[in-house]
């Protein structure tokens, strides 16, 4: 460039160039308004480009849901469980699968979702040998369903995934939520999705209510009963009064009438076509129950107010089997009101011998594993705690956890 070319160019530029920004230049300003438009650029692009992902995303659930909708072939039956934390879901969950297969001839599909850091309870089903195949079980991660299956998430897409690939053998899908979530946003996803227009329904909504608390303990609690179709009473082989049992029945019926009540004894229900085998979900009284339930504070706002929390203690270690038996017990008497779950797999042995905790504070029990750990890799022992309160006591059990290490 010429020189007369150059002389030209810096006068037009600072033709163009306010008065104002060549002052910012001489007071050292400069830099700082670039970077903080920098910023602020960056910030509109980030924005943007979330939003482009979630248009993208749903686009894609849409597409999916309209191909479950046009789908041909055998009906497959949706089945939701709930229930509080430690009230028996999984229990009867294995049962279920231990003997669904055979009552309704079918293959099931199964969908478990968790609360905490790490997955346990599918370990705990496929430990009692009800699945057979890991193929069978799907793990719905990142917290609490009902918290994240908003249309703009991943779970709900993860579900379509799975129901979409769904081989013929498949007959059933369970879905277990965790012990917190409220039902009412998981059904309603599910209908927006309008799967009872194809061959994929919601067959039924299963909550488990511990015979043991003789009412919901918490608000979602509450809900969960409210939106049931049949109602599980666990635990009752640990009621010796009748009237006890009765009075329960009369509690839930009063707050759900429509809901079937079935009594749980052992692990097992008295029937299982009572429960299961017929299309009990209404989509009109589930809508009439969303109606009375609006308005209320949202589900992270009632769950945060629990002050509940989950802590996951994880060591790449053995376990010292008799100082285990020790702290399992220590729990139950010092913060067994303040634990709500406790679950775990621990390895004891250089063997591969693994201990399945399981419970809630006040009832902690634990077994051998059917399955040895990967011998060839380090041990992995976690322990899942989830309560009210614990926060203040974190720091002391861990220190005790810590003690039960081998190395």
């Amino acid at each position: 460039m010429k020189l007369a070319d150059r002389t030209a160019l810096s006068q037009v530029l600072e033709f163009i160039t306010p008065k104002w920004f060549s002052s910012l230049e001489q007071d050292g300003m400069y830099g700082k308004v670039m970077i903080v438009g920098i910023l602020m650029f960056s910030l509109f692009v980030a924005n943007v480009l979330a939003f482009l992902s979630k248009r993208v995303a749903k686009r894609r659930r849409d597409a999916k849901a309209e191909r479950l909708r046009n789908e041909k072939g055998k009906d497959v039956a949706i089945t939701l469980i709930t229930g509080f934390l430690g009230s028996g879901k999984t229990t009867l969950l294995n049962y279920i699968l231990k003997m669904g297969p055979q009552v309704f001839n079918t293959r099931f599909m199964v969908l478990v979702n968790e609360f905490g850091k790490l997955s346990v309870d599918h370990t705990l089903v496929k430990d009692e040998g009800a699945v057979k195949r890991d193929e069978d079980i799907l793990m719905l991660k990142n917290g609490c369903m009902c918290c994240i299956i908003d249309p703009s998430e991943s779970e709900m897409e993860r579900i379509f995934d799975t129901l979409i690939s769904l081989p013929p053998e498949y007959g059933r899908v369970l879905i277990e939520t965790t012990g917190l979530a409220d039902p009412q946003p998981i059904l309603s996803a599910l209908e927006r999705a309008r799967l009872g227009g194809s061959r994929f329904y919601v067959e039924s909504v299963i909550t488990v209510v511990d015979a043991t608390l003789q009412t919901p303990a918490t608000e979602d609690g509450g809900r969960q009963l409210a939106f049931a179709d049949a109602v599980v009473l666990s635990k009752t082989d640990k009621i010796s009064d009748q009237e006890e049992l009765e009075d329960l029945e009369h509690y839930c019926l009063d707050r759900n009438p429509f809901a079937k009540i079935c009594r749980g004894r052992l692990g097992e229900v008295d029937s299982l076509k009572s429960i299961m085998g017929q299309r009990l979900f209404e989509s009109t009284r589930f809508e009439r129950m969303s109606r009375r339930f609006r308005g209320a504070k949202s589900h992270k706002s009632r769950i945060a107010s629990l002050n509940i929390e989950s802590y996951t203690f994880e060591r790449a270690s053995l376990v010292n089997m008799n100082q285990l038996q020790s702290f399992l017990r220590r729990l139950e008497l010092s913060y067994g009101k303040d634990i709500l779950r406790i679950k775990g797999i621990l390895c004891i042995d250089r063997s591969g011998t693994q201990f399945i905790v399981n419970g809630i504070g006040t009832d902690i029990a634990g077994h051998v594993a059917r399955e040895s750990w990967d011998t060839s890799s380090s041990p992995q022992s976690f322990l899942v705690l989830i309560g009210k309160g614990l926060q203040r006591h974190v720091s002391e059990l861990e220190r005790e956890y810590d003690k039960l290490l081998l190395e």
